[in-house]
């Protein structure tokens, strides 16, 4: 028996789950076994319902309806919502894309942007690893004198600023291409030993590289998350992309658990002081935001 109707367009939807960006339609017919006629009559049913946008190259990428229908199926239900005010007074005054990301999957979940990107690369991604997010790598094991994540959180992504504060023990635009511009390790929770260090500087465990200042040392990026907890921020200079720099603080639940990270993105050169007082304001403003929601929601 042939795949339904249903299965096709099922089936062309997933063929974006690990996409880079955008896909034209014949990556979609090859990624899905459809025929190129039938691939096409499935993609102009799901632009016409906003699954799909058609980009002006002819590519196309996740719509809006999509990312609303997944902001409602993660775990921290309205957290967009609440956050949106926050956000945008956030890149008023630092003139930066302002964001909100969650763990999903391994990586770092953009809610307004809809980017799915490496943890440990971005700095909303080490803040959610601080907090004990886990990524596609597994934990970043701690180093002496860190604190550990929280029991029953998961570990930031590495790569982004957001990462960063998570794997310290913080609470929890189109896309680009990664670099322009726009395991021996210890138990989780638990000091990695001068032997798990020394084999988490051996090749075949480092982490991935996306630009020539990315951090790929798992012991470096381990030193950086603590730093996360300690300071309740994150930061990423030009470790996805090339002339972008990033701040990331945690969004915290009642109980002060991190489980989600406010960002903004700017350009290199942007003055730092200006960035993180802004991001921590904004990460605050929704933390208080959030709770307010889920408050009056209960009543």
């Amino acid at each position: 028996m042939g795949q339904s109707v249903a299965g096709r367009v099922l089936s062309v939807l997933d063929a974006f789950a690990d996409a880079p960006g955008t896909l034209r339609l014949t990556d979609v017919a090859r990624r899905t076994g459809l025929p190129l006629p039938t691939a096409l009559r499935m993609v102009r049913e799901l632009v016409a319902w906003g699954g799909l946008e058609r980009a002006s190259d002819g590519s196309y990428r996740l719509g809006t309806r999509m990312r609303v229908l997944g902001e409602a199926a993660l775990c921290p239900r309205g957290l967009l919502a609440a956050a949106l005010p926050s956000l945008r007074a956030l890149a008023a005054r630092t003139g930066g894309h302002a964001d909100v990301a969650v763990e999903s999957g391994g990586v770092a979940l953009f809610l307004v942007s809809g980017e799915k990107l490496p943890l440990g690369a971005t700095a909303a991604g080490k803040v959610l690893l601080a907090a004990g997010a886990k990524g596609a790598f597994g934990t970043v094991p701690t180093v002496p004198g860190t604190i550990p994540p929280a029991p029953g959180t998961a570990p930031p992504a590495p790569g982004t600023a957001s990462g960063a504060a998570a794997t310290l023990g913080m609470a929890p635009p189109a896309a680009a291409t990664p670099g322009t511009a726009s395991t021996a390790a210890a138990a989780p929770g638990a000091p990695a030993t001068p032997s798990a260090l020394s084999a988490l500087s051996a090749p075949a465990t480092l982490l991935p590289r996306y630009t020539p200042r990315t951090v790929t040392s798992p012991a470096r990026l381990a030193a950086q998350l603590a730093r996360v907890r300690e300071d309740g921020i994150a930061a990423a200079h030009e470790e996805y992309r090339l002339g972008e720099l990033a701040y990331a603080a945690p969004v915290v639940d009642a109980t002060g658990t991190p489980f989600a990270a406010v960002s903004v993105t700017a350009r290199t050169g942007t003055p730092h002081a200006r960035l993180t007082a802004a991001v921590r304001t904004a990460a605050a403003a929704t933390s208080a935001a959030y709770a307010a929601a889920l408050a009056a929601e209960a009543r």
